[in-house]
């Protein structure tokens, strides 16, 4: 007598037929902060409209403050970002080796 071979079944529908639910709460909640969020910087940015005196690298020139503000977060976004893949690299070889 032969074995029967079972396949798996697809768990994302439930048994009862109806459609599963489009996200978790946790995917709710982060959409929601960060739609809180984006309303939040949309504000800031309208209201920091006027010009301020920045020194650059380049050189010094006025510049809409949103602008500056907005550099400086992408560039803290862009060193914590490395320094925490660097600090991950170095756990992880460490525990390899």
């Amino acid at each position: 007598m032969m074995a029967s071979i079972s396949t798996p079944t697809d768990t994302r529908r439930s048994s009862s037929g109806t459609p599963p639910k489009s996200g978790s709460r946790k995917d709710r909640s982060r959409l929601i902060a960060a739609a809180i969020l984006g309303g939040l910087a949309v504000v800031f940015a309208v209201i920091n409209r006027h010009e301020v005196k920045v020194n650059w690298l380049l050189g010094t020139w006025e510049t809409p403050l949103i602008v500056v503000i907005g550099v400086s977060f992408l560039a803290g976004a862009a060193i914590g970002a490395f320094a925490s893949r660097r600090r991950y690299r170095g756990g992880k070889k460490a525990s390899t080796g």
